[in-house]
């Protein structure tokens, strides 16, 4: 990721995946990084080199079926996150109020990568509740 330009390039951001898929469309980008029972779904909009928009979300798969789990996204015009396990409310992602979106989407990018296991936990105890 280029910080200052907020310019974006996939190789940096896809590794140790079992399966990616890669679509670019003009100024929106898609991928998905697949694991045995998970999927990352990424939308990324990109116009002249500026992250515009854009949306992470895990799901966690159980028999045939996808469960959406965590998912942040810029889809009202600001930053937030989905927490699937607690409710169907959104929240806002204060501390990247006013921040570049490129740096928010690295976060949340970053975030999904890194404790996916540990959400899809957090699913499964509040799908108990």
């Amino acid at each position: 990721m280029d910080h200052l330009t907020g310019g974006f390039d996939p190789r940096y951001l896809l590794f140790s995946a079992n399966y990616c898929i890669f679509i670019s469309v003009d100024r929106e980008k898609r991928w998905s990084i697949l694991y045995d029972q998970a999927r990352i779904d990424v939308v990324l909009k990109v116009e002249a080199g500026v992250v515009t928009g854009f949306s992470v979300n895990l799901s966690y798969r159980e028999g045939e079926e996808y469960h959406e789990v965590i998912r942040y996204d810029t889809a009202h015009g600001y930053v937030h996150v989905h927490r699937f396990w607690e409710s169907d409310e959104m929240q806002r992602w204060r501390s990247y109020e006013g921040r570049p979106l490129a740096e928010a989407f690295q976060a949340a990018y970053d975030d999904i990568k890194a404790n996916w296991e540990r959400y899809i936990e957090l699913y499964k105890r509040g799908m108990r509740r």
